[in-house]
């Protein structure tokens, strides 16, 4: 069988291995949700970045498409002054065609040449301009009381006439309406508005927002006040470091992470453009690593509950053998001791029938008195062995209880007579109480409590002050309580364990057989005897049940 030292490391090497490895996944949980927090981070960049360059491209091409829009502007006149007979429905088809709003020829005096708008007199005064020849002019006309939108005009001067070219505000804001700042941000938000029809509302983009220390420049319609550039840390060591950052932030009372990025375009300050996240993705994965930490801490602490289990039951099974073992030898030396006893009364018996007869059959004439002390010596020795072997007999044979239904009162006042005249002093109370009736056998109920008093009286020091042993009885539930309590110098605490192991004892002429005798007779009915020691008395309590199990 393998040794318990042994079998300690083995447990301990497993249980090691068992915390190792747990303290190796919380390791590797700690890490993958780090690291899925940091590529939630690396996206919202990559977006940021891509939204960066879409909006700086489209603000150029913006630009581009009104150069495109003029510089047609600039072609239609020149090769339109190539044709003088072109009709007034050729420009308007012109027009219709091109986007153009306007298409006229103006002579130096201010009449109509041709044009898709005018006759007659041209209702501006183009010579205020003061134009010299081949210059051209681009001028934006706000509209007027009977226009929604304004112009963009164009105008020529040759050495004959002028040349008037228009475009309405209307045709450039539809052409560059997509590709603008509001119009990337309108785009934007119709991606999130398209996603939330296929993802839930929780799992996507919130928001976008671009702003300066001014204000919100533009952002997504969710969006309609913020805290200024200025009053916020955060945005602020961004705005003025120049890099990219994340935190988690509060939105619409739920936590959620956003990205702010610095916005520069050439000599233009767009300040920060900031991105909202969800982070219920990031939530659900992290609930699903933390069922699976659950689900592996149950399974190593089941297996350390399991080990301990193992070597509980370990160690209870080898005190279960060595108990056996022992009390295999305690019965042999039980009969070997019974036969010694019976062995040893008998001859006890002859010594005493024949001092017996020494003292009553023969006469001392020589020192008689010191004879016949030694005779009462002898007699004492004799009774005491007696006792002694008795004490012995009684512990050693099988324990038969006959348990029949007495008055427990009448038996402990019965045990005090019995005590009354030769206490040394010392004061026995028990108050005689209404009839306990209870089943049990009287006969060793009285050795019990003969031995608990006797001991009780010695452990008094008769020199000192009041001395009194107080017996209490009473019903608890279904239990009967007896306690016999005493004022004396008390047990030694290094003692208390080992008082009712067989032939301990602490006195001269004491067996260390009367307290083993007692805990076998009150265990023999089921029941439990303890004590309470200290320095000022002790107190045995017994406690029996109504039916013994």
């Amino acid at each position: 069988m393998i040794s318990e030292k042994r079998l300690k490391v083995i447990l301990l090497l497993l249980a090691t291995i068992i915390i190792c490895g747990w303290l190796a996944l919380l390791y590797i949980q700690s890490r993958s949700t780090r690291q899925q927090l940091t590529e939630e981070k690396l996206h919202n960049l990559l977006f940021l970045n891509i939204l960066k360059k879409a909006i700086v491209n489209n603000i150029f091409a913006s630009e581009t498409i009104e150069k495109v829009l003029l510089s047609r502007l600039e072609l239609a006149g020149e090769i339109l002054q190539d044709q003088q007979q072109i009709t007034t429905r050729q420009l308007q088809q012109l027009c219709r065609k091109y986007y153009l709003h306007e298409l006229s020829f103006i002579n130096l005096q201010g009449r109509v040449i041709n044009s898709n708008l005018y006759r007659g007199t041209y209702p501006h005064d183009l010579s205020l301009l003061e134009l010299q020849v081949e210059e051209t002019l681009v001028l934006a006309v706000p509209a007027d009381t009977n226009q929604v939108f304004g112009s963009r005009i164009l105008i020529r001067k040759k050495p004959t006439l002028y040349f008037v070219g228009a475009v309405s505000d209307s045709v450039l804001l539809e052409s560059t309406r997509d590709i603008s700042l509001s119009g990337m941000i309108d785009f934007v938000e119709g991606s999130l508005l398209e996603n939330s029809e296929r993802i839930p509302s929780d799992e996507h983009a919130l928001y976008v927002v671009i702003q300066d220390t001014l204000g919100i420049i533009t952002a997504t319609s969710n969006i309609t006040t913020l805290p200024r550039l200025q009053d916020d840390e955060f945005l602020k060591k961004i705005y003025r470091s120049q890099q990219v950052n994340s935190r988690f932030t509060v939105f619409e009372d739920r936590t959620i992470l956003e990205t702010v990025s610095p916005f520069l375009l050439e000599s233009y300050d767009f300040g920060v453009i900031r991105l909202g996240v969800s982070l219920q993705r990031f939530k659900r994965a992290q609930a699903g690593k933390n069922v699976i930490l659950l689900i592996f801490s149950f399974i190593f602490l089941f297996s350390l509950f399991l080990e301990y289990l193992f070597y509980r039951n370990y160690k209870k099974l080898q005190r279960s053998r060595e108990e056996l073992h022992t009390s295999r030898r305690m019965v042999e030396i039980a009969r070997l001791g019974g036969e010694v006893a019976h062995e040893i009364k008998n001859p006890l018996n002859s010594i005493y029938m024949i001092l017996q007869r020494m003292q009553l059959e023969f006469e001392v004439k020589e020192k008689s008195e010191e004879f016949a002390d030694l005779f009462k010596v002898s007699y004492s020795e004799m009774e005491r062995l007696n006792r002694i072997v008795e004490q012995f007999l009684s512990l050693s044979r099988q324990l038969e209880i006959r348990r029949i239904p007495v008055d427990v009162n009448r038996i402990i006042s019965a045990v005090v007579d019995l005590f009354s005249s030769n206490t040394g002093g010392v004061q026995i109370k028990f108050e005689t109480q209404e009839k306990k009736i209870f089943s049990l056998d009287e006969k060793l109920l009285k050795q019990v409590l003969i031995n608990l008093i006797k001991n009780a009286l010695e452990a008094f020091d008769l020199a000192e002050g009041k001395k009194e042993i107080i017996i209490l009885c009473s019903r608890q539930k279904h239990n009967l309580v007896i306690s016999v309590q005493d004022n004396g110098c008390g047990i030694p605490t290094e003692n208390l364990s080992r008082i009712w192991d067989m032939y301990f004892t602490t006195k001269d002429s004491g067996s260390g057989i009367g307290l083993a005798v007692c805990k076998k007779i009150i265990e023999g009915h089921g029941g439990h005897i303890s004590v309470k020691s200290d320095s000022k008395g002790s107190e045995f309590r017994i406690e029996l049940p109504e039916k013994q199990e």
